[in-house]
């Protein structure tokens, strides 16, 4: 009879015993290495660090949409401009008589002839 044959009814309670000291020694570890004024010191300093980022970041949000507005608002201005220049050269006699030509030509080459007498 050997060791391991005496140790063979009474394995449960002593795996249950070494598991025990295991969870003790980590809360023992844990207790002595971080007081509740620390963790709470930890947390709100943490806290804070996040509220200063998503301040930031909605400060940053906001600038980049006002961007975008301004950039609209100038490239809406722009737009209005070439859609007014637009009519204005639309409206000349001369660009009309050009895109007859051009379209004429393109589709009809026999007429092109016809237009040139023009």
């Amino acid at each position: 009879m050997g060791i391991m044959d005496a140790l063979k009814d009474w394995w449960v309670p002593l795996i249950t015993i070494v598991n025990f000291i295991a969870v003790w020694v980590a809360w023992s570890f844990r207790k002595a290495t971080v007081s509740p004024d620390d963790f709470k010191g930890f947390t709100t300093e943490i806290a804070g660090s996040i509220e200063k980022l998503e301040n930031d970041l909605s400060g940053s949000i906001q600038k980049l949409e006002n961007d975008l507005k301004g950039q609209k608002s100038a490239q809406d201005k722009i737009l209005a401009e070439q859609d007014r220049r637009l009519v204005k050269v639309e409206a000349c006699p001369d660009i009309k008589t050009l895109r007859i030509f051009m379209f004429a030509s393109a589709e009809y080459p026999d007429r092109c002839q016809k237009l040139k007498a023009l």
